[in-house]
């Protein structure tokens, strides 16, 4: 995972999560289903399943939920298991900050694939039924981060980006919008999470850092 903001935050480290299929998350706290499009992925694109990146998102943010702050976007949410499982945790820990939990305003879920979002509404739905958090505040939209410009912009304080670095061809593209979305106060962070030796992600860092003159951690 990385950690990009417009401005130095206070002294950390940056989080790696290694795969283990050994790996014990401790007991169980809730039961999510989430439906995946059947053979979706030679007919739908990546947004048909769920990919490890986003597994390792919510288990990063589960142990880290005070960086879910504000008015949170993610960017090619599919089918939205990362992003539910984001509400999950905020829903268990009773959202509050002053227990180390988050400081949620909205969460809005996006992907380009209009069929991904149909399955990402459904899901978002039957949890919701199950688990009694709100829907007021969720928002699932589409967006082309190639469009300009984009709907929103500035307005969020997170946002987070589950293996979407894979095209080169991408790479200035989809680094514009991921900064165009970010909202210019102090603090406000985008999130990456990916394979660490993708060389469309570190060609993606690279282009924050360099060209968009932000902090990558």
């Amino acid at each position: 995972m990385y950690v990009i903001r417009n401005e130095d935050p206070p002294s950390n480290h940056p989080f790696f999560f290694v795969r283990n299929n050994d790996l014990c998350v401790g007991q169980k706290l809730a039961s999510v289903r989430i439906q995946e499009i059947p053979d979706g992925v030679q007919r739908m694109g990546t947004g048909a399943t769920t990919w490890e990146a986003s597994m390792a998102a919510a288990l990063y943010f589960s142990c880290n939920l005070q960086q879910l702050r504000g008015d949170l976007l993610e960017v090619g949410c599919g089918v939205g298991a990362g992003g539910i499982l984001n509400l999950v945790w905020t829903l268990l820990s009773g959202d509050s900050c002053s227990k180390g939990g988050s400081s949620l305003r909205s969460v809005s879920f996006t992907d380009h694939n209009p069929v991904a979002l149909r399955y990402c509404s459904r899901n978002i739905q039957e949890v919701s039924a199950s688990l009694c958090f709100e829907l007021q505040k969720l928002q699932v939209f589409a967006l082309d981060w190639n469009e300009r410009p984009l709907p929103n912009s500035g307005k969020y304080h997170t946002v987070i980006a589950c293996d979407c670095a894979y095209h080169h061809d991408q790479v200035e593209s989809l680094g514009q919008a991921l900064k165009s979305l970010l909202h210019k106060d102090e603090g406000s962070t985008i999130h990456l999470f990916g394979p660490s030796n993708r060389s469309a992600l570190l060609e993606l860092l690279q282009y924050l850092r360099v060209d968009l003159n932000m902090l990558v951690q």
